[in-house]
């Protein structure tokens, strides 16, 4: 019995042993929209539907082509798809149909890389600007929405 036991061992031992193959780190890549994907914290200023803060996420397109994102607000309750540019971390869209009777449209949508410190942690972050258009039938609001990119910091948190 103990040789058994002894045997069983030594082969752990060298399978374990074996399984200790060194590798080398995996290449980590960025999708073609970043640094613009993320979740962001924003205030909407000229809205009478929406208030406080809320969040936005921004995230790439299947295309990966670095040329279009994908809008979730939350405020609102839409997503837009919208153009961008990478190269200078902008992005805009016109008259995007969110439905039947909502239509929206982004001038002058911005990232700007540590743009800001978070209200309560003090962390330096991104700060994300845009100005949006919805057209309802009964109305047509000008928005202006600001705020910055979540940190993880749970005192950030709205």
């Amino acid at each position: 019995m103990n040789k058994l036991i002894s045997i069983i061992l030594t082969a752990v031992f060298f399978v374990g042993l074996m399984s200790c193959e060194t590798m080398e780190d995996p290449e980590i890549k960025n999708t073609s929209t970043w640094p613009l994907n993320g979740e962001y914290w924003v205030q909407y200023d000229g809205s009478s539907e929406v208030s406080g803060y809320h969040k936005i996420i921004i995230t790439n397109t299947a295309a990966d082509d670095g040329k279009s994102i994908l809008i979730n607000d939350h405020g609102y309750d839409f997503m837009i798809r919208s153009n961008a540019d990478m190269e200078s971390v902008t992005f805009d869209v016109a008259d995007y149909q969110v439905n039947d009777t909502t239509s929206v449209s982004i001038t002058n949508g911005q990232l700007m890389v540590d743009g800001t410190q978070t209200p309560a942690s003090n962390v330096v972050t991104d700060s994300l600007y845009m100005e949006m258009e919805v057209v309802t039938p009964s109305k047509t609001e000008q928005v202006s929405i600001s705020g910055y990119k979540y940190t993880g910091w749970p005192e950030d948190n709205h």
